[in-house]
């Protein structure tokens, strides 16, 4: 019988590409589609203003799915940051700072893209790390799992982004 010992780092660090701003093409917005995400965009900038973060990511979330633009993704962001939801905002945020605006888009586009590179740069350091490693190193077939979720083994010994609050680690070795 073997003795494993596995060693657990947790750290904040010190210091979704492929999205594009146009609908599919086999999806032409209409204006009504177009009034209604506006709406929602509306109805979600009250909400977040009100501290109601959740109802209004679901407004944000609705207005993404219905006319795809960077104001939209900017706040989907914020509100999983003002959530406690750091990984999904600094995914977001990296997703809207890296993804090309079309040539002639809206001013407010810009401004989302320039804004988010901003709110990047602070909600990054804020997003926990765990590290976790097995010694002796080379132990056959470890398995890992956060939250009832498997990890792909390739991730031991490599920081693993997680939410700031309490988590589930398993780590199974035959």
């Amino acid at each position: 019988m073997r003795t494993l010992r596995l060693l657990f780092f947790l750290a904040v660090p010190g210091a979704a590409s492929g999205m594009s701003w146009s609908t599919p093409a086999s999806a032409q917005v209409t204006e009504s589609e177009r009034a209604a995400a506006r709406q929602l965009f509306k109805d979600g900038d009250e909400l977040q203003r009100a501290g109601k973060f959740t109802e209004a990511l679901d407004k944000f979330q609705r207005a993404q799915q219905v006319f795809s633009a960077p104001t939209n993704v900017l706040r989907i962001a914020e509100c999983d940051a003002a959530l406690g939801r750091l990984v999904a905002s600094a995914e977001s945020y990296r997703a809207l700072v890296r993804a090309p605006l079309p040539p002639g888009s809206p001013p407010a586009f810009q401004a989302a893209v320039d804004q988010a590179r901003g709110e990047l740069a602070q909600v990054e350091p804020r997003v926990p790390r765990l590290v976790v490693q097995v010694e002796p190193p080379g132990v056959p077939g470890p398995q890992l799992q956060i939250d009832g979720q498997a990890v792909p083994a390739a991730l031991f010994g490599e920081p693993f982004q997680l939410d700031p609050g309490p988590h589930k680690v398993l780590v199974f070795a035959p």
